[in-house]
C-alpha cells in the first residue's frame, strides 16, 4: 500500500525542507529503517513558488561540451519547482535506489495537482 504525504512549502526555508523530506523519502523515522530497503512513499511538495530562499547571487552553470562554452544562468530565473526537487534530490542517497526515490517526488508551484484522490485529505 503506497502512503501519500502532501506538504505544503509556503514560508519555509529551502534547506529545512529538503533535510525533512529526504528523511521521509528515505524512511529515517520509521522503526523499522533499513539502508537497503524501499519504503512505499509519495511525497508532493506544493507551493514551492512561495518557498524562502536567497537565489539572487547564485548561477546554475551549464557547458555545453566546446571549448568556450560555459552558460551561465540566474537561479532566480529558474522555476522554484526544479530548484526545490533539486536541492531534495541533491540530499538522497546515490546508490541503487536512486532512481525509484526520483519518481516518489513530485514538486508543483501552486498547491493544484493531479495526485487529489491519494492523498488522505481529500
Amino acid at each position: 500500500m503506497n502512503n501519500w504525504i502532501e506538504i505544503d512549502a509556503t514560508d519555509r526555508r529551502l534547506g529545512r525542507l529538503a533535510t525533512q523530506i529526504a528523511n521521509l523519502i528515505i524512511g529515517k523515522g520509521d522503526p523499522a529503517y533499513k539502508p537497503n530497503v524501499e519504503r512505499d512513499i509519495n511525497v508532493i511538495v506544493i507551493n514551492c513558488s512561495k518557498v524562502k530562499a536567497n537565489l539572487t547571487s547564485k548561477f546554475d552553470y551549464h557547458h555545453t561540451g566546446y571549448i568556450g562554452n560555459l552558460k551561465t544562468k540566474p537561479k532566480c530565473e529558474i522555476d522554484l519547482d526544479k530548484i526545490v526537487k533539486n536541492a531534495i534530490l541533491g540530499m538522497l542517497p546515490k546508490n541503487k535506489l536512486f532512481a525509484n526515490f526520483d519518481t516518489k517526488l513530485h514538486c508543483y508551484l501552486k498547491d493544484e495537482h493531479p495526485y487529489k484522490g491519494q492523498t488522505n485529505d481529500k
